[in-house]
C-alpha cells in the first residue's frame, strides 16, 4: 500500500509519490481504470495491458490451472444440472 488520496471536487487524484516511482509513472502516461464489485478501483498503465493479457493467458494455459479450471468448470455444471433437473 502506499498510502492514502483525496478525490477532488472534478474527480482528479493525486497518486502518491512513492508510488509513481516504484511503477514509473510519468506526466501524459495513459491509464486504464478498472473496478471490480463496486469496491476496488485500479490503474494500469495501457502500454503494460499487452503484457499482463499475455502472463494471464499464460498461466491459463499451464497444465496445473488448467486442471484446476477444469475441476471448477465441472463442479459448476454439475451444480447447475441439478439445480435444471430439479425445476
Amino acid at each position: 500500500m502506499y498510502g492514502t488520496t483525496l478525490l477532488g471536487a472534478r474527480g482528479q487524484l493525486v497518486i502518491p509519490a512513492n508510488a509513481r516511482k516504484d511503477l514509473g509513472l510519468k506526466p501524459g502516461d495513459r491509464l486504464l481504470v478498472v473496478g471490480r464489485l463496486n469496491k476496488i478501483l485500479g490503474l494500469v498503465k495501457t502500454k503494460d495491458v499487452e503484457s499482463i493479457i499475455d502472463m494471464v493467458m499464460k498461466k491459463i494455459n499451464s497444465k496445473d490451472i488448467s486442471k484446476e479450471l477444469k475441476a471448477k468448470l465441472i463442479k459448476n455444471f454439475k451444480k447447475n444440472y441439478e439445480h435444471l433437473a430439479k425445476n
